[in-house]
């Protein structure tokens, strides 16, 4: 299975691949919660885990919410089919150039906004869009454990949103 799992700090249109006209992206907000179980099930599994975090104090953070280590890389990433983006946002804009210490950003723990984003295969404007055959084998795969582990009823519906 060649998925991804990608750790961000924000998501730009630049991010898209340039050599596809349409595409076609699913953002579905999930709780903390989620988000950890994804990267922990995807750690589990041996799935890639990559960060694109470009602070430090960012990726010590998610480190600590998430329960695997978030390396700061600060590149330049182009959204793959196969990956499952997750966008971690504070819900405030800093001003120009500010960078919050550790101790800051743990202020916005419980504020975070967290977006999944996968991306949909599109042959054409008038296709019918699908999300990539691995990734959609993951998120079924991923949605039955929860089911096993008896989580929330409203955790599996939105993995359910970001793969249809």
């Amino acid at each position: 299975m060649t998925v991804r799992i990608v750790i961000a700090n924000a998501f730009s249109v630049n991010m898209l691949p340039s050599s596809t006209e349409v595409h076609e992206l699913r953002f579905v907000k999930i709780p903390l919660e989620l988000a950890r179980e994804i990267v922990q099930y995807a750690k589990q599994r041996g799935i890639e885990i990559l960060s694109i975090i470009g602070h430090e104090s960012t990726a010590k953070l998610l480190t600590q919410l998430l329960g695997v280590e978030v390396l700061t890389n600060r590149v330049y990433y182009t959204l793959q089919p196969q990956d499952l983006l997750l966008v971690f946002t504070l819900p405030t804009r800093l001003p120009e150039g500010r960078v919050l210490s550790e101790e800051e950003l743990k202020a916005y723990t419980d504020k975070l906004n967290i977006y999944a984003i996968a991306s949909f295969d599109c042959d054409d404007v008038w296709c019918t869009c699908t999300v990539d055959e691995d990734l959609n084998q993951f998120l079924t795969e991923f949605r039955k454990h929860l089911e096993q582990k008896g989580i929330d009823k409203k955790l599996t519906l939105l993995i359910e949103n970001i793969r249809s």
